[in-house]
Order: C-alpha cells, then sequence, then structure tokens
C-alpha cells in the first residue's frame, strides 16, 4: 500500500525539494537559490516515489492510517517522522 513518506515542493523549472517538513524545505530552496514561487506545487513524494499534491495526499494519508481524519488537504505537520524508515505517524 502506497503511504506518504517526505514533505516536498515541484518547482516551476521542474526540481523537486524533500524534507520533514514544508518550511525546512523553504529553507533548502532559498540555499540553492531558488526563491519560492507562487505557481510551485506544494505536496509529498510517496513510498512508491510518486509526487502528489496536498489533496492527493490526504487521500492516500487517509487510506494508509496514516491519519484519523480525512482533512481535504494534508500539512506537513499533520504527520510527524516515526523513526529513520520515514514511518509517519499521526500528530
Amino acid at each position: 500500500m502506497e503511504k506518504i513518506e517526505r514533505a516536498a515542493t515541484k518547482t516551476v523549472k521542474g526540481n523537486v525539494y524533500q524534507a520533514k517538513n514544508h518550511s525546512d524545505i523553504m529553507s533548502d530552496m532559498m540555499w540553492n537559490n531558488e526563491y519560492p514561487k507562487k505557481e510551485d506545487v506544494q505536496g509529498f513524494v510517496t513510498s512508491t516515489g510518486r509526487f502528489v499534491d496536498r489533496q492527493e495526499a490526504a487521500e492516500i494519508a487517509f487510506e494508509a492510517g496514516q491519519t484519523n481524519s480525512h482533512t481535504g488537504c494534508l500539512q506537513s505537520f499533520n504527520l510527524t517522522l516515526k523513526n529513520e524508515n520515514m514511518e509517519l505517524v499521526e500528530a
């Protein structure tokens, strides 16, 4: 079953930044001189390596039992890293 693994942002340039939360991603982007734009898509990377937007991520996390409610739009703070294997549990 597919699960949510990491917060991610896909830039208009096609780069995908990944981290434990979207705040860290913004810092990484600026460190690499790629400043966030409103056209960038915030989402998540799944256990299959797919980038998905926040809405699809909410569905996947709920179906995988990673959250107890379907919020319609997953936020990185809804999930907390459990261990080094990138398993997630509800915060």
